[in-house]
């Protein structure tokens, strides 16, 4: 169920499509030009991963992260991050971002009000290492 839990968000942002009712419409994800790739290898590091760690608050800290990576979690997810607080250059936040250096694939949660304050700060993860978003508007 966690990696269900996941790959929803995950598959969300790499690409999937949705039409306007919210439904999915086909069978699976519509690939963006250029993105097929960086999906086939996020879908590689996913496959056989036998521990995944994916708190939403108070669990996804970096050092239980790390110390969670070091008993073989594989795939771990950080806290949530508040875009707008992360894009003022808040401490907190930006402290969130980080991964550890033994984490195998590391996803940070963002949540946001409007999807350009989402964009900005996802792009600030992944230039801080992350691996993939969670995108939660709201």
């Amino acid at each position: 169920r966690a990696l269900v839990a996941l790959l929803a968000p995950a598959a969300l942002l790499l690409g999937t499509s949705f039409d306007a009712s919210g439904r999915r419409p086909g069978p699976g994800p519509t690939l963006r030009g250029g993105a097929s790739a960086d999906v086939q290898s996020f879908r590689a590091t996913l496959r056989g991963q036998k521990a995944i760690l994916a708190p939403l608050t108070r669990g996804g800290n970096l050092p239980f992260r790390k110390l969670v990576a070091g008993y073989g979690a594989n795939v771990s997810m950080g806290e949530m991050i508040f875009a707008r607080m992360l894009l003022k250059g808040d401490k907190i936040e930006r402290s969130r971002i980080r991964s550890a250096p033994n984490e195998v694939c590391y996803g940070v949660q963002i949540a946001c009000k409007s999807i350009d304050e989402g964009l900005k700060a996802g792009e600030m993860a992944r230039e801080a290492g992350a691996s993939f978003v969670d995108l939660n508007c709201g």
